[in-house]
């Protein structure tokens, strides 16, 4: 779920609006996205809590509903970003403009420089655990 969140944001708040991207650039940004979505989520479904979860979706326990959460979170970016998620939030004065940080030329806040570095971490602690997996398989 918070690779969800923070995937969104950031590209939201520091790429902007999908209309602003021609043909190959939209198709690369989408496709990367998609390969990262889904890493993210099979490495994050390898963690003890996300077994437990599922175990208490499965089993007559209360919760166990987070695990469904992320991949609902998931779909709606894929599916509103496409179709204009950036201009709808610039109608509702959320953004200032369609353009991102990296387009307009505004100065980052700290908020977006810390979603920024945390959307890196989240990155490379996926590509270690990808990697991880690959070693235990060899």
């Amino acid at each position: 779920m918070v690779h969800a969140l923070l995937t969104s944001y950031v590209v939201v708040r520091w790429l902007g609006a999908w209309s602003q991207f021609n043909g190959v650039a939209s198709v690369l940004l989408y496709s990367v996205t998609c390969i990262f979505a889904l890493t993210a989520f099979i490495t994050s479904m390898l963690s003890p809590g996300s077994l437990r979860a599922l175990g208490m979706l499965i089993g007559e326990g209360p919760g166990g509903y987070g695990i469904i959460l992320g991949p609902v979170l998931w779909i709606l970016f894929f599916i509103l970003y496409p179709l204009g998620l950036v201009d709808w939030l610039v109608a509702l004065h959320a953004l200032k403009s369609p353009q991102g940080l990296l387009f307009s030329g505004e100065t980052p806040c700290a908020i977006d420089v810390i979603a920024l570095i945390l959307f890196f971490v989240t990155i490379i602690s996926i590509i270690l655990k990808v990697r991880k997996l690959f070693k235990k398989e060899v």
